[in-house]
């Protein structure tokens, strides 16, 4: 969702919405090491809330 969210807002809202997801990323390159599970968490889920993958 949020980067759907970006792709639908207006783009003078967009570097407001960019940020966190900046933040974001940059937050999961540094918690997730490990290539497989790095993937894991950036993969999006249908409800935005975290994946079950089996690590």
């Amino acid at each position: 969702m949020p980067q759907n969210l970006l792709d639908a807002s207006p783009s003078r809202q967009r570097p407001l919405l960019q940020a966190p997801l900046t933040l974001l990323q940059e937050s999961v390159e540094r918690a997730f090491t490990d290539p497989n599970r790095r993937a894991i968490a950036q993969g999006a889920d249908l409800q935005d809330i975290g994946g079950s993958s089996p690590l």
